[in-house]
């Protein structure tokens, strides 16, 4: 029994854009019934270069893209784009070979993104929980207290040469003065 939630008109209409209205296999159809599983092969046309192609709505439906030009014709409803688009802005154009509007939001195949500080890392979005950070590096910064920061920061200011969760020897401290070769551990209890 084919469920109503997985007819195109309910997950991403935006494709009907494409739907071919003129195409003899089109004729008399309700585009917005079908079945995103749907083996039907129907007609579309590229709204991008004007191509007229047939395919099935599958297939269509989970890669949007026209075979003339090659480009994305509607996202993925399911894209990065779409769902997570400040974490799309991040996503290296350059380095990976298809489009975020291709990419599932929770994928967990790797892909490499550009974070602000300028490194490029390969990630799973799934694995990326904070949209504007996507290296490792600038999230360590946000995984301690506030009162280890503030420690580091004053130590900072008089040794500029600190470092924040440097590991020494395989263990992690909180600041690591290099000038003077000591360690500095901080813990915290609060209790009522």
């Amino acid at each position: 029994m084919k469920k109503n939630n997985e007819k195109i008109g309910v997950k991403n209409p935006k494709i009907l854009i494409a739907w071919d209205e003129k195409n003899p296999k089109n004729q008399g159809v309700d585009p917005k019934e079908i079945n995103i599983r749907s083996n039907r092969i129907s007609g579309w046309k590229c709204p991008n270069c004007g191509e007229y192609f047939e395919q099935s709505v599958h297939a269509f439906y989970f890669n949007p893209i026209c075979p003339k030009c090659k480009k994305v014709i509607v996202p993925k409803a399911n894209s990065l784009s779409v769902l997570r688009p400040e974490l799309a802005k991040h996503y290296s154009k350059t380095k990976n070979n298809i489009s975020p509007d291709l990419v599932a939001a929770h994928s967990n195949k790797h892909y490499f993104f550009e974070c602000a500080c300028g490194n490029i890392e390969l990630r799973s979005p799934n694995k990326i929980q904070n949209e504007h950070i996507v290296c490792k590096h600038c999230l360590k910064q946000y995984q301690t207290s506030f009162f280890e920061q503030a420690l580091f920061f004053y130590i900072k200011k008089d040794f500029p040469n600190a470092e924040n969760r440097k590991l020494i020897y395989g263990k992690e401290v909180d600041v690591y003065i290099s000038d003077l070769n000591i360690c500095v551990f901080f813990h915290f209890e609060f209790s009522n």
